[in-house]
């Protein structure tokens, strides 16, 4: 029998959750960055796989609030390069651990952030797509945090555009990563009550992002974009200290 996380566990995890949905709500991305480092502290049994399914009701609910702003044709893109490097997370997290590549993605990351900032055009071209989805999906499935790479490609669009396509994206890529992870062995039934023990605190959070989504309304999402992404490569490199 699955021995359930006691009722101060619960509601912390609620807490975590519910904030990281309000901050990607808002932004885009953001709820693997607060979610999965400090979860983890809590319960290992909550990363990877019932993160990435609870994930899963907070981004329908973003891609149905911002469907209008839906960019299909690089969602399409993007999910042509998510699904082998997918597969490929999914093999790493149940054979060979996944720390030093992740610190090697995280590099590339923050890279990716340092060259935006210097004028560099990562506009959502076909290639830039393609690349970024193959990235947004390896860091999905090994860490919960998938979101930098595709919120780069779609900095200079609007809020709405961004936080509706990565929506889509995440819908298509969070299913894929499931799948994979369940053919690894690593999503099963008690993966699947630990999701739903996460969702109540995902739904609040989200409810809560529709008074935090302004800033990215009224045209800041390039900052925005730039300070979350670049937090959560350095999460990741640091993630060995905590």
């Amino acid at each position: 029998m699955l021995e359930l996380p006691p009722a101060n566990v619960l509601f912390w995890a609620s807490v975590i959750v519910g904030l990281g949905a309000a901050v990607q709500g808002g932004v885009g991305i953001g709820f693997g960055l607060i979610s999965a480092p400090l979860l983890v502290q809590l319960d290992a049994g909550f990363l990877p796989a019932p993160l990435v399914a609870a994930t899963m009701t907070l981004v329908v609910l973003t891609a149905l609030r911002d469907r209008h702003g839906i960019d299909f044709s690089g969602v399409a893109w993007a999910s042509l390069g998510r699904v082998p490097t997918s597969v490929l997370g999914a093999w790493v997290v149940a054979s060979v651990g996944s720390s030093d590549l992740q610190k090697l993605i995280a590099g590339i990351v923050l890279l990716g952030v340092v060259m935006s900032a210097m004028g560099f055009d990562f506009r959502p071209r076909p290639l830039n797509l393609f690349v970024a989805g193959a990235l947004s999906g390896f860091m999905g499935t090994t860490s919960s945090i998938g979101g930098p790479p595709m919120a780069l490609v779609y900095q200079g669009e609007s809020g709405e555009r961004l936080r509706g396509t990565l929506a889509v994206l995440f819908v298509v890529g969070g299913m894929i990563s499931l799948l994979a992870l369940s053919f690894a062995g690593q999503f099963g039934r008690s993966e699947w009550v630990m999701a739903a023990l996460l969702i109540p605190g995902v739904v609040v959070g989200f409810v809560l992002s529709n008074w935090l989504k302004g800033p990215l309304d009224r045209g800041y999402t390039r900052i925005v974009v730039l300070l979350v992404s670049g937090s959560s490569a350095a999460l990741l490199l640091m993630r060995p200290f905590f």
